[in-house]
């Protein structure tokens, strides 16, 4: 009993390992993480079929893929119609369904900015309301792009006026559609910008996301060994 794809059809024909041969591209199915492997014997699926109680068939086969014959750890010693699986037959039964490979992410690149007050408050700003991270809170950075960042290129969008210096090392961060790596520059800054200010102590009571909570322990590992 082979699940290649979630529609019935082919998990009939699959089943039993009558399909026909694998196409030389493997093709992926719409809206899967599995790799079709095989092509529908339309035929043989008709012929499986009883013409009585042919939906109660259909649901004993859906049963048994969806309690049975499970992807990665099928359960073949109570499979009653594993006689006749091709994938059992050859020992690769737990290797199937195969996994689509996973998509190569770009890169994008940053220089974002760790300013601290004399008062240890560091420097934050809400993000736009509509887009990536929508709404939440960030320390200013420069735009991401697929060409990195030259020390003199991000310094130009700093948000103040201070005595930058960029930190050892980099924070990465994988988001759904592309991989980010930041540049993390540290400076002191002046007292008297109205801006929004946040003590270190209190910044897990903002709303940072994941990506700027890398960046504040990146900063602080990094402003401790140089202390």
């Amino acid at each position: 009993m082979l699940l290649i794809r979630r529609s019935l059809s082919d998990c009939l024909a699959c089943r039993v390992g009558k399909c026909y041969p694998p196409p030389a591209t493997p093709q992926i199915a719409p809206k899967s993480k599995y790799v079709t492997t095989f092509r529908p014997n339309l035929k043989l699926e008709h012929a499986l079929t009883p013409e009585k109680r042919a939906g109660d068939f259909a649901q004993a086969m859906m049963d048994l893929g969806s309690g049975i014959c499970l992807a990665g750890k099928p359960k073949c010693l109570l499979c009653p119609i594993s006689s006749g699986c091709r994938a059992l037959a050859q020992g690769i039964a737990s290797d199937l369904p195969a996994r689509s490979p996973k998509r190569a992410r770009p890169l994008r690149h940053g220089a974002i900015f760790w300013a601290v007050r004399p008062d240890g408050s560091v420097l934050l700003r809400r993000r736009p309301e509509e887009g990536l991270l929508g709404g939440m809170m960030e320390f200013p950075s420069t735009d991401w792009r697929a060409r990195p960042w030259a020390p003199a290129e991000a310094l130009a969008s700093a948000p103040l006026s201070a005595k930058w210096t960029a930190l050892p090392g980099l924070v990465r961060h994988g988001f759904t559609h592309f991989e980010l790596e930041l540049h993390v520059f540290a400076g002191r800054a002046r007292a008297n910008r109205k801006d929004v200010w946040c003590p270190i102590e209190r910044l897990s009571e903002m709303a940072l996301p994941t990506l700027m909570k890398k960046v504040a322990n990146h900063a602080m590992a990094k402003m401790d060994r140089r202390a």
